[in-house]
């Protein structure tokens, strides 16, 4: 019998499930054989187009043609004049894609989605005020619009408004809860405010006072009077102070006044065991339950109500959790996966907690983890006695499971806590170190990150080493190496970054100067340096505009070179 010859329509669909699939490439073969079937198919236009753009951007030109013979066919289809328009803004071809969104407006004038891209291509062009008009609009048509509210946030926060901004910000978690930019964008905001870093976490995030609450919350006070014959078992470690007085930094005249903490607050941890536990996590948000469906909000964070209600339709989707008939130790932290500090500050210190309260590491079965994808991590949890074949990775955006036995720590902040400082230099400092240098005086480069960037480094480097000062690039050192080098300098100075986390293992009296953007100085390195008796400085750059991001925190810098001469005598290193 003779194969069934496929249609156009046919291979549009093909094209469709191999991009689903990731293969690009054999997508566009598709649709290239749709097309060639019916010249006609303004779709098969419409896809090659967007495929082609997706695939790499030096076949944009291609794609572009791709459009517009799909409008040509077909001009009053809406969602093509968008598409043209987003290709159009990413060749910086600003003034054209307004006229695409502006013309599928037209076209269809109830489409949120529309007016929310034009907001967007508005603000690239510097329309402020009309591209606002088009969030509010976009908003107006459709309240579950989470891009319109975010992107209306960071234009709220560039005007300062940072009531009406931090409002955006919610209502962005409220229809994404795991929107991590948003999580950023409200500190930053509360920050600019003068609220204290150290209670943004604690009391500034909560969102759900609007949401049903499909679980009943079993406090702590609650906790702590149970055992394990009632399935539950709590353990604490309490710090030795509840706040430690902290020393203002030090820095030159600069006109620009920041904020720095007089107090950090020591929080007490807990380590729970629940027998037939169960555990959601997608970075922002933690919800643990009880083998009855209570939520226990202490060992959870952010907004677990909102993840776990009705509400949330990947939740109900998956409602079926991962069962293991093994004990587990749940290591998931809001945003803690990829970034060395916070791997190192929330991540690390609950293997540690886990001995300190007695637990045998040995006798866990699987540790719940994020995705492994550097060495940092790797090392560090082989440095631990934690095996790869002892991993249960979040390989999706979320994790949920049930254990036999789920062992969870209270949520660890990502304000240092000095238990913390002293546990890392525990695990780290003790190890043999063979062949690392010793480098009095170092600075960090982060010419390999993607955002705060140092963009006059080379000038500055080439002042700095004039002065004896070495540049290291911490990427491609093993973690016992970065400790022992930091454990052996006199002193350090960095651009703000994860590089810093390593004045950890420095000795007392270090010296440390933190360079931060106008826009962005965190108080995570000030606080850390006191708790390890380290004399630390800082010093406000020129903010430089990262063209790839709005975000005040991933602004590039520009270095005053006299300003940091200056501050170097301030602190008698030169």
């Amino acid at each position: 019998m003779k194969a069934k010859q496929k249609t156009d329509l046919n291979y549009l669909e093909q094209g469709n499930k191999l991009e689903k699939e990731g293969k690009w490439e054999e997508a566009i073969a598709c649709y290239r054989q749709a097309i060639a079937l019916n010249p006609a198919l303004s779709e098969g236009y419409k896809y090659l187009g967007n495929a082609l753009a997706t695939l790499a951007n030096k076949q944009l030109k291609e794609a572009i043609s791709a459009y517009r013979q799909a409008i040509k066919i077909n001009p009053n289809r809406g969602w093509y004049h968008v598409g043209l328009g987003s290709i159009l803004l990413k060749q910086g071809k600003v003034k054209e894609a307004i006229a695409c969104y502006q013309k599928a407006i037209e076209i269809n004038p109830t489409s949120s989605a529309f007016y929310q891209q034009l907001g967007d291509a508005l603000k690239e062009d510097g329309q402020l005020e009309e591209a606002v008009k088009n969030y509010y609009k976009a908003i107006d048509l459709d309240c579950d619009n989470v891009n319109a509210y975010y992107n209306l946030g960071l234009f709220l926060t560039a005007q300062k408004k940072w009531t009406s901004a931090i409002e955006c910000f919610r209502e962005t978690l409220k229809l994404n809860p795991d929107h991590y930019k948003a999580y950023n964008s409200i500190i930053y905001a509360l920050e600019e405010q003068g609220n204290n870093v150290a209670d943004v976490d604690e009391q500034e995030l909560s969102i759900t006072e609007t949401v049903v609450k499909k679980f009943d919350a079993l406090p702590l006070k609650d906790l702590r009077l149970v055992n394990s014959n009632n399935n539950l078992f709590c353990l604490e470690l309490e710090p030795a102070l509840e706040e430690i007085n902290l020393c203002q930094p030090q820095t030159i005249p600069q006109g620009i006044e920041r904020r720095f903490p007089l107090i950090t607050k020591q929080d007490r941890v807990f380590v729970l065991k629940i027998f037939n536990g169960k555990v959601w996590g997608d970075g922002p948000n933690r919800g643990v339950l009880t083998a009855h469906n209570q939520l226990i909000r202490e060992f959870s964070h952010n907004n677990p109500e909102l993840v776990l209600s009705p509400l949330n339709k990947l939740y109900i989707k998956s409602f079926s959790p991962l069962e293991i008939d093994d004990t587990v130790a749940f290591l998931i932290q809001k945003c803690a996966d990829t970034n060395y500090y916070h791997w190192m500050l929330q991540i690390v210190p609950q293997i540690g907690l886990l001995r300190r309260v007695g637990i045998n590491i040995d006798l866990i079965g699987k540790f719940a983890s994020y995705k492994i994808q550097h060495n940092f991590q790797k090392e560090t949890l082989q440095i631990l006695g934690i095996s790869p074949d002892r991993l249960l990775e979040k390989k999706h955006h979320y994790l949920y499971l049930k254990a036999k036995q789920l062992i969870v720590t209270s949520p660890l902040s990502a304000v240092p806590q000095k238990w913390v400082c002293e546990l890392l230099r525990d695990e780290f400092l003790n190890q043999q170190i063979v062949n690392v240098n010793s480098l009095k005086r170092i600075y960090i480069s982060r010419r390999n990150a993607s955002y705060r960037r140092v963009l006059n480094e080379e000038e500055l480097i080439s002042c700095l080493e004039k002065l004896n000062v070495t540049v290291v690039t911490l990427e491609t050192l093993p973690v016992r190496e970065q400790a022992a080098l930091f454990s052996k300098t006199e002193v350090v100075i960095a651009p703000h970054g994860a590089g810093l986390t390593n004045i950890v293992f420095c000795s007392p009296g270090t010296k440390v100067i933190e360079i931060f953007a106008p826009s962005f100085a965190p108080p995570m390195y000030q606080i850390i340096s006191n708790y390890c008796s380290l004399k630390y400085y800082y010093l406000i750059a020129e903010d430089a505009n990262n063209p790839n991001s709005d975000t005040p925190r991933d602004q590039h810098l520009t270095v005053n070179l006299n300003s940091l001469l200056e501050l170097m005598k301030l602190a008698a290193i030169i």
